[in-house]
């Protein structure tokens, strides 16, 4: 392994490490990934934490979505890690990350498509 390999790969267990931290916090506040409280996931190399939205923060997203809005409002209304400014950063750097992250929060909220209607 290069140096520039062994430089990257510790950064990354950097990122997870406080990621696992901020996801023991968010547990104890929110309930765990069991319950939908909270959730950690990892996007372009990155690690995130995000809580389940609540009934305002839904509806403002659907809102938002008829206007053509993005998900950063529910996204950032949810972070829990990262904080904002790093997650601005890395919105910057990687744009498609909201449209990555976006589908995570909606399941935090309970979207997850099983409840299809069926036409008959």
């Amino acid at each position: 392994m290069s140096d520039r390999e062994a430089q990257r790969a510790a950064a990354k267990a950097a990122r997870k490490a406080a990621a696992d931290v901020a996801h023991k916090a968010a547990v104890e506040k929110y309930g765990d990934e069991d319950d939908d409280g909270c959730r950690l996931t990892e996007a372009s190399g990155h690690f995130f934490v995000f809580r389940r939205p609540n009934r305002g923060e839904y509806a403002r997203l659907k809102t938002e979505a008829k206007d053509g809005g993005s998900f950063n409002a529910i996204l950032l209304d949810t972070l829990q890690h990262p904080a904002r400014e790093e997650f601005s950063r890395l919105c910057d750097r990687y744009p498609a990350l909201e449209d990555e992250l976006g589908p995570v929060v909606l399941e935090l909220a309970g979207l997850t498509g099983e409840a299809l209607a069926k036409k008959r």
